[in-house]
């Protein structure tokens, strides 16, 4: 299984904390800002996973879920939000 793990977020602190974890657990992280880095990125380099912020500059998660559904084999994604509420971020199966 592959180490490689994609983050995607639009505040660099926040790629950095999240890339932090990532090597801490093992992992080697790709670090993007936007909905279009995550579709060059998957449509180029298999990962593990995907953790992305709710809220990109040029879209949302439900965005990238869609990239790695179509273009990743249904790569996981991990959505990270300051948010408390699912509701919020609820897809329709």
């Amino acid at each position: 299984m592959s180490k490689h793990v994609l983050i995607v977020s639009g505040e660099s602190s926040r790629r950095e904390t999240l890339s932090a974890v990532a090597r801490y657990c093992g992992l080697q992280p790709t670090l993007c800002a936007t909905v279009d880095s995550v579709t060059d990125l998957l449509a180029r380099k298999r990962f593990a996973a995907v953790l992305c912020e709710d809220t990109l500059p040029d879209g949302s998660f439900r965005d990238v879920i869609a990239d790695a559904a179509s273009l990743a084999d249904g790569t996981p994604v991990i959505v990270v939000s300051r948010r408390d509420d699912l509701e919020s971020h609820a897809i329709a199966p």
